[in-house]
């Protein structure tokens, strides 16, 4: 697989004032190193501020980001045109503009794009919402957004998006306003795009259980850092690190859930320094109840696993050095 995009030590820090605090920082991500290719589904997962929304927004050029980098690599040629990053939003009430028929974004999408002209753009629109299931596409085209159910305004949403002949598809919570009965139908939907494009996929989502049935591999986030990331099956059935082993059992409904430390103690994401350093600690520490006595002294730093995992935690580099087995 050539690969899409690669990001480096991206980090993202908002600021704010007020007369009673000052300014502040919020940290929404800190050194992020990832690499993301063409024809894979890439799922990113974690609770709300964890930096999913964040990472989607500096992908797809909406933000820019506060240190790091991006390198983006177009699949045809090294040298050739950016990368084409298309973003499928989490609403899709709130992503079509009431006032035009569902045409209208594709059809603009295709003339800005693609050259079409407007006729051109029309005809190739049928043929776009008839790939996504929007059927009779004829018909479908001169519906008003009021006129579709959420599904089939997702729908369009992916319409629009895959329009364009994106490398690489952003998808941000796209199945969350949804009805559970038809959200199967929107994964299926990004499948069949990606095995018949061979677009890589970037599947924002707090659902564990989208993310197992659709990605290739999966990246867990926590308070802005990835602290475990490997295919599906691994962080679905086997997960190592103490965040992610919540995360699944939470979505499992078992009794590991969100509970006792974990559930009661939020992250701390203002004024927190970016960086390592003296003082730089474990940011899930507060939380866990697997911690020793390492984890209140160093921060522990992403590293590759024998089974090809990447994982944040002491625990493993504590074993490793003294060859003590924690649990």
């Amino acid at each position: 697989m050539d690969q899409l995009l690669e990001l480096k030590s991206l980090s993202k820090v908002y600021k704010s004032n007020s007369l009673a605090s000052g300014e502040q920082k919020t940290v929404a991500l800190d050194r992020l190193n990832l690499q993301i290719f063409s024809g894979e589904i890439l799922a990113i997962i974690g609770e709300s501020g964890s930096g999913k929304s964040t990472l989607a927004k500096l992908i797809a050029g909406l933000e820019k980001p506060s240190d790091g980098d991006m390198f983006f690599q177009s699949t045809q040629n090294v040298n050739g045109p950016k990368l084409n990053v298309q973003m499928v939003f989490q609403d899709p009430y709130a992503c079509l503009n009431p006032v035009f028929p569902v045409s209208q974004p594709v059809v603009r999408a295709l003339q800005l794009k693609q050259g079409l002209s407007k006729q051109q753009a029309q005809v190739r629109a049928v043929e776009i919402f008839e790939s996504v299931g929007l059927t009779p596409a004829p018909a479908m085209l001169r519906r008003y957004p009021h006129e579709l159910s959420g599904g089939q305004r997702q729908r369009v949403a992916i319409a629009r998006a895959v329009a364009t002949g994106p490398d690489l598809l952003i998808a941000d919570e796209p199945t969350s306003m949804l009805d559970v009965s038809i959200r199967i139908d929107i994964l299926n939907l990004l499948r069949d795009l990606r095995d018949k494009e061979n677009i890589g996929i970037v599947l924002i989502t707090h659902d564990v259980a989208s993310a197992w049935y659709l990605a290739d591999r999966i990246a867990v986030l926590y308070s802005g850092q990835m602290v475990e990331m490997g295919t599906a099956d691994q962080i679905a059935l086997d997960p190592k690190h103490p965040y992610t082993k919540i995360l699944i059992a939470a979505s499992q409904n078992r009794k590991l859930g969100l509970q006792g430390k974990a559930a009661n103690t939020k992250p701390n994401l203002i004024n927190v320094a970016t960086g390592t350093g003296e003082g730089s600690l474990c940011k899930f520490l507060p939380r866990c109840s697997e911690a020793v006595g390492a984890c209140s002294k160093m921060e522990p730093v992403l590293e590759r696993q024998p089974d090809g995992r990447l994982l944040r935690c002491l625990l493993c580099e504590y074993a490793k050095t003294s060859g003590v087995m924690m649990h």
